[in-house]
């Protein structure tokens, strides 16, 4: 639907606001670049803070963030002022630093079109990139999330209830 890199991508894109038109229009996101426990960076100073955002209210299931630290923090998804985790079925990230490999989002396509699911989609792809000691983690709305599957690919559990909890995975990259 859009393609937006390097110095096109902005905060709003994923904010609250215009989110609908870009990151929220899509049902699979991927953004690669900087990041923290608490955000994605864009064009400096411009960052969007997770909880600034609303993921999933309008029509995205899953969203990856490769940057570094972008899935550290577990509840960051549901803090307040607003829950970035609002009807999105998983979000993607690293726990550790992450390197940025031209490979990966490739990779990431190739296993998501070839009957894995999501969750083992980023593990197996960041896994031939990563060296060993990176740690990777998945946060879903509830376990069932982990068994999803992009449209067309195989199994999609219904847009799950929105409430304060989130369960996860992690996967230590083997190098």
């Amino acid at each position: 639907m859009f393609e937006n890199g390097d110095g096109e991508a902005q905060n709003g894109h994923f904010t609250i606001g215009d989110d609908w038109r870009y990151i929220d229009g899509v049902d699979i996101a991927l953004f690669a670049g900087h990041g923290a426990w608490n955000w994605i960076r864009f064009i400096e100073p411009n960052v969007a803070l997770f909880n600034t955002c609303e993921w999933g209210d309008n029509d995205l299931e899953w969203i990856f963030l490769h940057g570094c630290h972008t899935t550290q923090e577990l509840f960051i998804f549901k803090s307040l002022p607003n829950w970035a985790m609002n009807g999105v079925h998983l979000v993607c990230g690293y726990c550790t630093e992450g390197w940025d490999n031209q490979d990966d989002g490739f990779n990431l396509a190739n296993y998501l079109i070839t009957s894995h699911t999501v969750k083992q989609s980023w593990f197996t792809a960041l896994d031939i990139t990563e060296p060993e000691g990176r740690i990777l983690r998945v946060i879903g709305e509830n376990p069932a999330c982990g068994n999803d599957y992009i449209w067309g690919e195989g199994s999609v559990i219904s847009d799950p209830p929105v409430d304060a909890t989130v369960s996860y995975w992690l996967y230590y990259c083997t190098g």
